[in-house]
């Protein structure tokens, strides 16, 4: 299986985990500020429901919270040991990473949560 198919791949894309073609968001580019959290109740293609249950995806946050605190601290290893660059231009990097890709993390953690959802329970 190719990495673009498995569940975290679909997850990157921001696909449906069943048809791996529908659409998870109505507005794919996550710096859309006012659509960021709007997603059709169901696949255009497979029908899956995106809310499986009400508060589904409180789940997500702990996603988006542990991937933020990952990349944090790649980034500021990476920074700091790799380029040798200063503790609080290494802090800046680091916030300014998260500035520009906190929208897309959301619909990623989203996405990926939904994914192992629908993974463990194939009858939905």
């Amino acid at each position: 299986m190719k990495f673009s198919e498995s569940q975290i791949g679909l997850a990157f894309r921001l696909k449906c985990p069943r048809c791996k073609t529908g659409e998870l968001f109505l507005d794919r580019n996550p710096y859309h500020l006012k659509n960021l959290a709007k997603m059709p109740k169901h696949c255009a293609n497979c029908n899956l429901g995106y809310f499986p249950e009400a508060g589904f995806y409180y789940g997500a946050m702990w996603i988006s919270y542990l991937v933020g605190i990952l990349m944090s601290v790649i980034i500021i290893c990476v920074l700091m040991f790799g380029f040798h660059v200063e503790t609080k231009w290494a802090f800046a990097g680091f916030v300014l990473f998260h500035i520009l890709f906190s929208p897309y993390l959301f619909k990623f953690s989203r996405a990926l949560w939904l994914s192992f959802y629908v993974n463990q329970h194939r009858d939905i």
